[in-house]
This record gives structure tokens, C-alpha cells and sequence, in this order.
């Protein structure tokens, strides 16, 4: 879509009128109509999950403004049935709201030429992508393959309410307990696709799962809970409303249904 851009000093092209596909198109791209490469970025993700569900239309039968409305807020596609966690995490990565935090073209290929050479790979979470929550525990520099991380159990050990405060999930204890989940170490058993059923979007099953792999961080923020205030680590509040910004909406993240063939109509686009 960012065609032209060889030559521009932006990087960027912008498009005079006409229709946007939707469902495949950065948000800044239809807010602004500048699309770059890192727009396409986001495309990529879009239609590396259609590839993943073997065909299935983006965000089924909602509405274009639907799609919007829901993308702004914060919602992603979940992973499709049956799809490596890694891969969906790649897709999640294409899908940064901010478009300076999305992978190249280049860190991309790299990623999964490397899947081609260490078919394993893509059955663990997948390669870090530099993102600053997960580069420095358990995966070395930006695109590279991850570390192996010592097991421990101190974070399985937590009360299940504690352990969700303590990342920034505490809204997410309601729904896990009426699901019958009451112990962290029943979160190690679930799959993703349990957790989205439950009620849970992908962006904090990932943070659950980052923790549960980096349990020495859940024990430094435990311990600088129990300090006082003023000797608190930078960055960490207990206070609810200073917890780290994750979508809370209690909408209900389940697999789609499958639809009939659909086929392809301006319903997908609209003049901007």
C-alpha cells in the first residue's frame, strides 16, 4: 500500500480519496490516510492470520466501524485454532498500536527464516522482537533467539489475586475464578485458547504468560509492594488506578464462528 515511497523523504504516502480495506489497514493509516511501511507492517499480520485460519475473513461479520471502534480500544484477533503461540505473538508484534514499535520487513524475515531453520522455535512463544517488557528476561538482544530461563515455582506459589495484581491483571481474578481457576498453578496448565474463552484478551494472556517465565520479577515486585512508599522501585504503584495500561473491557474473546463462503465486497472498504 505505501507505494512510492522510494523517493519521499517521509517514507510515507498518502492517498487522495478513494477506498481503504479496512480490515487489513493500520488504524493511523486510516485516521491519517499515510500509509508507510510499518502500515504495511500491520497488513502483513492481518494477512498472515488469515493464512493461519486457513482463509477465514478478518474480524468475521463486524461492521467496518466496528472493527475500528474495537481496534482502538485495544482488541486483536485471537489466534486462530491450532496456531504456534510464537506465530500469533509475531502477529500481536505486526498489531503495536504504535507503528515505531512494529518489526521491519527485515526483522520479520529474519524471524521466520530462522523457523525454517529451527522448526522448534516455533513451538515455544517465539523470537523477542525488542519489546521492552520482555527483551532483558529470558531473551537476549532484538531479534534474536531466546534464552533458556532457570524453572522456579515462586510465582506458582502465589495467591492467584496477588499474583494478577502484581502485573497489572487484577481485573482479570473475576473472570479466571468464575472459570473455577483459584491457583497460579493452574494458569501453567491452560492453553490460550482456554484463557480467551474465559474472557481474557491476548494481550494479558501474554502477560501472564511472560510472567510465569520470569517469576524473579514477580518476587522484586512483591518485595518492593511490601516497602514503604518512598522506597518503592521506579515506575511500580500499588494503587489501582497506576496499574500498568491494559485494556479491562470484560468482552468475551472466543474463536469465531465459521462462516459461509464470503465472498469479497465493498463491504470491506469505505471512501475516507
Amino acid at each position: 500500500m505505501s507505494r512510492g515511497v522510494d523517493g519521499s523523504v517521509e517514507q510515507e504516502y498518502t492517498t487522495n480519496g478513494g477506498k481503504i480495506p479496512v480490515r487489513w489497514t493500520a488504524p493511523e493509516a486510516i485516521t491519517h490516510r499515510k500509509f508507510t511501511a510499518a502500515s504495511d507492517v500491520w497488513s502483513f499480520g492481518v494477512v498472515m492470520w488469515e493464512v493461519c485460519s486457513f482463509g477465514e475473513r478478518p474480524y468475521w461479520d463486524w461492521t467496518n466501524q466496528k472493527v475500528i471502534s474495537e481496534i482502538t480500544l485495544g482488541y486483536r484477533l485471537p489466534s486462530p485454532m491450532d496456531t504456534p503461540i510464537s506465530l500469533h505473538n509475531l502477529m500481536l508484534q505486526c498489531w503495536h498500536i504504535d507503528r515505531h514499535k512494529r518489526p521491519t520487513f527485515a526483522q520479520i524475515l529474519e524471524i521466520l527464516e530462522e523457523y525454517v531453520r529451527q522448526p522448534a522455535l516455533v513451538y515455544g512463544d517465539g523470537i523477542c522482537l525488542g519489546n521492552p517488557t520482555t527483551a532483558n528476561v529470558g531473551f537476549s538482544t532484538f531479534g534474536t533467539i531466546p534464552r533458556s530461563v532457570d524453572p522456579t515455582v515462586s510465582a506458582t506459589q502465589l495467591p492467584l489475586d496477588e499474583f494478577l495484581k502484581l502485573i497489572g491483571l487484577g481485573h482479570c481474578s473475576m473472570k479466571l475464578n468464575m472459570a473455577g481457576v483459584s491457583r497460579v498453578s493452574d494458569l501453567v496448565r491452560l492453553g490460550h485458547i482456554d484463557l480467551l474463552s474465559y474472557g481474557l484478551i491476548a494481550e494479558e494472556i501474554q502477560m501472564i504468560r511472560n510472567a510465569l517465565k520470569r517469576p524473579g520479577q514477580v518476587t522484586t515486585l512483591q518485595h518492593a509492594r511490601s516497602r514503604p512508599e518512598h522506597q518503592r522501585l521506579p515506575g511500580y504503584h500499588s494503587s489501582p488506578q497506576a496499574r500498568p495500561a491494559v485494556l479491562t473491557s470484560s468482552r468475551l474473546a472466543t474463536m469465531p464462528r465459521v462462516l459461509s463462503s464470503i465472498q469479497a465486497s465493498n463491504k470491506d472498504s469505505f471512501f475516507v
